[in-house]
């Protein structure tokens, strides 16, 4: 498990910026189910990391206002072992509304 945190940012209007997150990583133990899934990815040389989160998204309507909301973020990383460490290309894009 990793807890990713980014600091505070500004982006300029439609544009987007690479996040630098730095890792936090903890231990946990799989259940049998959990190894067995392992072991077959491991196998196929492939392993996929799901990344589900949130962020919070603050934006200038005028000078005295401004609209705060938390915009889904959803991808797939793809790393191959043995490797590197390094990931597969992946597109892992999140819009405001």
């Amino acid at each position: 498990m990793a807890l990713l945190r980014a600091g505070t940012f500004a982006a300029p209007r439609r544009s987007f910026l690479p996040l630098r997150y730095q890792v936090v990583s903890v231990v946990r133990q799989l259940s049998p189910e959990g190894m067995e899934a392992m072991a077959g990815v491991l196998r196929e040389s492939i392993v996929p990391l799901d990344l589900f989160s949130k962020a919070r998204t603050t934006w200038k309507v005028s000078i005295f206002a401004s609209l705060q909301f938390w915009t889904p973020i959803s991808c797939r990383f793809l790393f191959n072992y043995p490797g590197n460490g390094t990931a597969m290309p992946i597109d892992c894009r999140s819009k405001s509304p």
